[in-house]
C-alpha cells in the first residue's frame, strides 16, 4: 500500500489529477505548475503518509496553479 497525492486547480477548466513528481517553473509566464497525471498508475505513491504531507505542503508552497490536494490511498 501507498499514498498518492491528488491536486485539485484552481480553475474548474483547467486540468487537475494526481502528483507525478515534479514542479515544473514555466519562466515566460512566471508560473509553478505540478506535472499531474489522470493515470493513478502513472502517479508518485509514496510509502508513508508523512512523504504524501510533505509533498502537499511543497506543491501548495510552490504552485499557484493548485488550491486543494488530497491524499488517497492507494
Amino acid at each position: 500500500m501507498g499514498f498518492a497525492v491528488k491536486i485539485f486547480p484552481h480553475c474548474s477548466s483547467d486540468i487537475g489529477g494526481y502528483y507525478a513528481g515534479k514542479i515544473d517553473i514555466y519562466s515566460v509566464e512566471s508560473v509553478a505548475v505540478p506535472r499531474h497525471t489522470d493515470d493513478i498508475n502513472l502517479a508518485k505513491v509514496y510509502k508513508y503518509r508523512k512523504g504524501a504531507e510533505n509533498a502537499i505542503a511543497k506543491i501548495l508552497k510552490e504552485s499557484t496553479y493548485v488550491t486543494e490536494s488530497e491524499i488517497e490511498e492507494v
